[in-house]
This record gives C-alpha cells, sequence and structure tokens, in this order.
C-alpha cells in the first residue's frame, strides 16, 4: 500500500492563530447570549415559581385552618392564596439576569441575581402585614423574616379554634408569642433563603441548556 505525507505549515504566528480562535468563541457567545438572553430569563423565572410554589412554607401558607401558619398569623380566612400568589409573584420578578460581553480574551460572563438580601419585595408587600380588630398593623413578613425566635407580643398566646378573623385561632391573653420555630427565621437564613439553597447545579445546567446547548 503506498504511503503519503502530510506536511502543515503554518503561515501565522500561533499568538495570531490563538487570538483568532478567541475572537471567533467571543463572537458566538456574545451572538448566543444577545438572542437567547430573554428566553433563559423567562426558563429562570419559571424554575423560580416551580421552587417557591414546592418550598414547604408556601404549601403549608396556602392551606390554612385550625392552628395554621396562615391562622397563627392573622390572615384572614380565604386570603390565603391571595397571599402565596403575592410573596410568590414578588420573588419571581425579583430575578434579574445581568450580561457582561466577553472580550477577545473570553473575559465576560452571566449573572442572575434572586431574591435581594434586603428582602425590600418582601418586606414592602401589603400582604406581609395583619390588621387587628383595634386598627393596629402586625408586620408578621418581619416577624417570619427577621425575628427568629424572639418573643413578639407580650401578655398574648395564639390559641388554635375556629374563632378569630382567620378561622383557626385566636390571640388570648396570657403568656407570650412568637413565630412557630418551624418557620421562624433571620435575615441570614428563612423560609425564603431555604428555597435557593442547593439550587447552584441546577442553575449551571439551565444556563448551559439554553446558551450553549
Amino acid at each position: 500500500m503506498a504511503t503519503g505525507r502530510v506536511t502543515l505549515r503554518l503561515t501565522e504566528p500561533i499568538g495570531t492563530i490563538e487570538k483568532n480562535i478567541k475572537r471567533a468563541i467571543a463572537t458566538e457567545l456574545n451572538s448566543r447570549v444577545r438572542t437567547r438572553r430573554a428566553r433563559l430569563l423567562g426558563k429562570m423565572k419559571r424554575a423560580v415559581e416551580s421552587w417557591v410554589s414546592s418550598s414547604r412554607f408556601i404549601r403549608d401558607l396556602g392551606n390554612g385552618g385550625i392552628g395554621s401558619i396562615a391562622a397563627e398569623l392573622g390572615i384572614t380566612a380565604g386570603n390565603e392564596s391571595i397571599v402565596v400568589n403575592s410573596i410568590t409573584s414578588a420573588i419571581v420578578e425579583s430575578t434579574v439576569l445581568d450580561v457582561t460581553k466577553f472580550t477577545t480574551t473570553l473575559q465576560g460572563g452571566i449573572q442572575i441575581r434572586f431574591q435581594p438580601s434586603n428582602f425590600i419585595n418582601l418586606l414592602s408587600l401589603p400582604d406581609g402585614f395583619t390588621v387587628t380588630e383595634k386598627g393596629d398593623q402586625l408586620h408578621w413578613m418581619d416577624w417570619l423574616i427577621n425575628k427568629g425566635d424572639q418573643v413578639i407580643i407580650f401578655d398574648y398566646t395564639f390559641t388554635p379554634g375556629l374563632e378569630g378573623r382567620s378561622g383557626g385561632g385566636v390571640m388570648l391573653g396570657g403568656g407570650s408569642y412568637r413565630v412557630n420555630p418551624f418557620y421562624s427565621g433571620t435575615a441570614d437564613s428563612n423560609v425564603f433563603t431555604d428555597i435557593f439553597r442547593n439550587r447552584e447545579q441546577t442553575i449551571a445546567d439551565i444556563v448551559e441548556q439554553e446558551i450553549f446547548g
């Protein structure tokens, strides 16, 4: 069998070839990010909505009933789904996608930000307040996010039952009240930060699928 020899000769320095390759990659990346950015953000928001809806707190809050967390927080019976939808929408719409254009040295990237660390989107929700029969506003969202196991109301205790505006319990004199430790949290760790815990790989998979798939 006859054999042949192929000879390759580089007509440009290796450094120039490498630079041209990186420039081509950067151009392709920027094009993909530009055309798929909106689709990526939409898919990320749908993922966040799923995470929020399936979280233990949101499911429990939506159920209501005697002794429920909704009753405990004073949410009027029948309004549980309204409050759940308000919270879910606030968290989903806080999702932001920032793009830094890739340079010819391939410096750049995509940054996705979820749920502001100051929780302003949740703390400012009108649905995060309960109005008492005396007209006082109780900021239960702040209790939930920031107060941890602190005693919040002195001389009153939540008692489950059919009474009260929530139809699931009422505050009676004596003792003290704090949010159920199962749900209470602080700014660093609460029912909302828990929603995003250990989601890094899922987020990376969504980005890879939408941008590089």
